[in-house]
């Protein structure tokens, strides 16, 4: 049956995905991998080349499928932006399917007979929460992210199922079935790594995942399998973490062949690490602006509590307070729970100290709040212990429903979740910056020249250019990209008849070089 209850959680979740994505190109980072998935370039750093080369893998199967076509328009047309709203779209219902099945194993594990239907549960109220929502039908990374959050998340439940049933193994075959645990967990270490590595080469926020999984792992498999005494197992980890990272080698063949409104240099080994590192950001920062205003930890907890609780049906929020504290009450016992609980504090705390973004302007916190959509995964999957905790304080039993009350109560979170939030999730019509865009290059002379700042110009305008052969004649040049010297080097070829009186552009002062 739980298979079952995965499967339609991942079909319902597609589906109202699909129904609600946006049909063209969007704004902010989604325009700059929509052209790119086209012309196969690098996007701003790292590069993020899983999504590009997914997005353009899916853009041409919708291409051999003749999705999207119209009628008289260029047979060699790349539907860049749709395939990588599509592909998203999978990456978020993937995600729901393995985040349900994680939980499903985990609530089973702290003994509540419902742990389907609170996985269930749990599942509707993350996959349809606007926040997630709202990246998840649109090209951006963070769809592939939660997904091998989830999975990382599954792999750590079964090693540490391994680590349990192994503890308490007796009699005389004991030393055999502990050998079959220990190559159990030694898989499921492997694999995690290959997990993080791809996780890495998507988007770098995972490592505050990562990290502590990693250690936990390591921690317990010295004390129960010792695998860690083992060279072999070092270099399994090692490389399965490395194919992960394999496709930043597609940065290099990108760079190598170029790109309009490709970012850096990569074929050097200097640029290939500073993109790697986003050296040009700050490493590990998310806002390189030197005009901020400091935000406190407590400012962002209230408004971090505030949007978790606009995203959780306004309950989710102390439920989630309720389920850290009935996994503090007995952490030795539930070192899942322990796990997800470091996961979640170490994410928030160490992304909000090394992003620096100021809460004060709203654009900028609207940025910011695209990085929260990992730490509401993983809280989400509290607030259902939470809710059983209550449950045990009230009535002085343990969480039991009786299936004609467990299945409709999953439908009633899903059809609240859903009509709740469904009007303002829904893109299918949202056209906006595709005719914005149109309307800037159409009624432009022959070959004419756009100076651009801001990434809905730039973008949308190389989307329909790259992508779908509008006015290729237009030449643009972004001036935040001439502020790099990499600029002239590798985007000049793409822009004949132009002539830079310098090597880069002085950002402190307009058009100075």
């Amino acid at each position: 049956m739980a298979r079952w209850v995965g499967a339609m959680a991942w079909a319902a979740a597609l589906a109202c995905y699909v129904r609600s994505c946006y049909p063209t190109v969007a704004g902010g980072d989604a325009g700059e991998l929509s052209h790119l998935a086209c012309s196969l370039g690098v996007a701003h750093p790292p590069g993020y080349p899983l999504m590009i080369w997914g997005s353009r893998g899916m853009a041409e199967l919708l291409r051999l499928a003749g999705i999207g076509r119209r009628e008289g328009e260029e047979e060699d047309r790349v539907l860049g932006a749709l395939g990588g709203n599509l592909l998203s779209c999978l990456c978020g219902a993937c995600a729901c399917w393995v985040g349900l099945e994680t939980c499903r194993r985990w609530y089973a594990s702290r003994g509540y007979e419902n742990a389907t239907e609170m996985a269930g549960i749990q599942a509707a109220l993350a996959a349809f929460s606007p926040l997630l929502w709202q990246y998840y039908v649109q090209v951006e990374v963070f769809s592939l992210n939660n997904l091998f959050v989830c999975v990382q998340l599954l792999l750590s439940q079964m090693f540490l199922e391994s680590v349990e049933q192994a503890k308490g193994i007796k009699g005389k075959d004991k030393a055999r079935k502990v050998e079959e645990l220990r190559l159990k967990a030694w898989r499921s270490s492997v694999l995690g790594a290959f997990f993080a590595g791809l996780g890495f080469s998507n988007q770098h926020a995972i490592v505050f995942y990562t990290l502590p999984i990693v250690c936990f792992v390591l921690y317990h498999d010295t004390a129960v399998f010792n695998n860690t005494a083992r060279l072999g197992y070092w270099c399994s980890l090692l490389a399965a973490f490395l194919a992960g990272l394999s496709p930043y080698l597609l940065m290099f063949l990108s760079s190598t062949k170029g790109a309009v409104g490709s970012w850096g240099d990569q074929t050097t080994l200097t640029g290939f690490l500073t993109h790697l590192l986003r050296r040009e950001y700050g490493t590990f920062r998310l806002y390189s602006g030197d005009d901020r205003q400091y935000t406190s930890l407590g400012r962002w907890v209230m408004l971090y509590a505030q949007d978790f609780a606009e995203n959780f049906l306004w309950i989710g929020f102390p439920l989630l307070l309720l389920g850290s504290f009935s996994v503090l009450r007995r952490p030795a016992e539930d070192l899942f729970g322990l796990l997800l609980l470091v996961c979640l504090l170490f994410y928030w705390v160490a992304f909000h100290v090394l992003a620096n973004i100021p809460s004060s302007d709203p654009l900028l916190l609207g940025v910011h709040k695209r990085f929260w959509i990992q730490a509401h995964l993983v809280g989400s999957m509290l607030i259902m212990p939470g809710a059983a905790f209550v449950h045990e304080l009230v009535l002085r039993r343990k969480l039991h429903l009786h299936r004609t009350v467990s299945y409709p109560l999953v439908l009633v979170v899903v059809l609240l979740q859903v009509g709740l939030h469904a009007s303002k999730s829904d893109q299918s019509s949202n056209r906006y910056l595709e005719v914005y865009a149109r309307s800037i290059l159409e009624p432009l002379p022959a070959h004419a020249i756009i100076l651009s700042k801001g990434d809905n110009i730039a973008n949308t305008v190389r989307y329909l250019q790259v992508c779908e052969h509008v006015r290729p004649d237009v030449r643009l040049i972004d001036q935040n990209m001439m502020c790099y010297r990499w600029f002239k080097q590798t985007q000049s070829r793409f822009l004949p008849g132009v002539t830079f009186p310098g090597e880069v552009r002085n950002c402190g002062e307009m058009f100075r070089f």
